[in-house]
């Protein structure tokens, strides 16, 4: 089983007890506090090792299980040392004995292994913010070349153009014409309706249709319906007479 982040296998790893691996695998911001728990249960066993009430440790003590929640391998490192799970405790059989040389100096040892942990922690941190301050300050000097560029470029003071486009026919102009000439042809058209009261009046075909299309053209173009008697009386839209008969005898 590998600890602290060490693979099977690697050197460094290899070089340290299962004691050695199994504290430095606490992480590293609770460490400390962590060690300190672990030195005193140690050191009690170590200077009382008959004393029954040194050797359990129950999981359910608030300093212990708040250290447990933090660090959980803390139960793994007890387990090296010899405790075993009993219930909710943590028991040292009597076959075991805690040694200062080998228990308690181990602790020292993961203390010191920590704390140059923690000061190289310390030292990339250090390292990373003054990268980010580099690039903050590289970021603000372009910043303020883009500023000093634009001041000397002075202020705009010409808007923008629109730009004349090339001569193109006049859509409007060419709508409002073909709409004309479709009302003028509609015009030219006398319904059929047109040309029976034609018809109805005395007039033949043709000086039906004509008429017919005098007052669709009036009714079609023209507001005032006398603009569109002025336009009769420029046809000369007048009725012709009946063949062998005068004006008045045909009406």
């Amino acid at each position: 089983m590998g600890y602290a982040g060490y693979a099977p296998g690697n050197k460094v790893a290899d070089s340290l007890t299962p004691l050695q691996q199994a504290l430095r695998s606490l992480p590293l911001e609770h460490a400390q506090e962590i060690l300190d728990l672990i030195e005193k249960l140690t050191r009690n066993v170590v200077r009382n090792p008959g004393e029954e009430k040194f050797r359990s440790v129950k999981l359910t003590n608030k300093t212990i299980a708040a250290a447990i929640e933090a660090a959980p391998t803390m139960v793994d490192v007890m387990q090296e040392m010899g405790w075993v799970r009993d219930g909710d405790c943590l028991v040292l059989p009597p076959s075991i004995r805690l040694a200062h040389e080998v228990h308690v100096v181990g602790v020292i040892d993961a203390k010191d292994h920590f704390k140059k942990e923690a000061e190289n922690e310390h030292r990339r941190k250090l390292r990373a913010g003054k990268a980010a301050d580099a690039d903050k300050e590289e970021l603000l000097r372009k910043m303020d070349l883009d500023r000093q560029e634009k001041q000397a470029d002075g202020p705009v003071t010409q808007g923008s153009v629109a730009k004349k486009l090339g001569e193109g026919p006049n859509i409007m102009a060419l709508a409002t014409s073909a709409s004309a000439r479709a009302a003028a042809a509609d015009a030219k058209r006398p319904s059929s309706d047109a040309v029976r009261r034609g018809e109805a009046a005395g007039l033949d075909g043709p000086a039906a249709a004509v008429k017919a299309v005098a007052a669709a053209a009036s009714a079609s173009f023209f507001s005032d319906p006398r603009d569109g008697e002025a336009l009769r009386s420029d046809l000369r839209l007048e009725d012709p007479p009946c063949p062998g008969t005068t004006r008045s005898t045909c009406r």
